[in-house]
């Protein structure tokens, strides 16, 4: 009827003035579609210089710490430590990109271990 006419013209007039131009609702997308990786390790960029401070985080789903390493293009050990995980699984740390193994440029790889797993990353490094 004539109300139900109306109501679409408000809502068609609100939302024009709201600058909403979809008023459809989204797609939800079903949650288990969704792949969560049990363990992972990521850093800031995919590049650093000497002394660039290289941010590390990630994820683990054991609970409890886990140990991080970096190894250079011979694979020796240049950087490692162990960090207790956050109630939610994730952790963070700062490195800095240098010192004792890191006179080389190339590409280093940083590894995280939870005790069940390890996963690795690679990075650029210019001396």
């Amino acid at each position: 009827g004539i109300g139900g006419v109306a109501l679409v013209v408000i809502i068609a007039i609100a939302a024009s003035f709201s600058g909403i131009t979809n008023v459809t609702p989204d797609v939800v997308k079903n949650p288990t579609d969704t792949v969560t990786e049990s363990l992972v390790i990521q850093t800031d960029f995919t590049s650093y210089n000497n002394k660039d401070i290289i941010s590390i985080n990630g994820v683990s789903d054991t609970g409890g710490s886990v140990n991080l390493s970096i190894e250079n293009q011979k694979g020796e050990l240049v950087w490692a430590e162990q960090l207790s995980l956050k109630s939610d699984g994730r952790y963070s740390t700062l490195a800095i990109a240098g010192g004792p193994g890191w006179e080389s440029s190339g590409t280093y790889t940083i590894k995280v271990d939870n005790g069940a797993e390890t996963k690795s990353s690679t990075f650029s490094f210019t001396a």
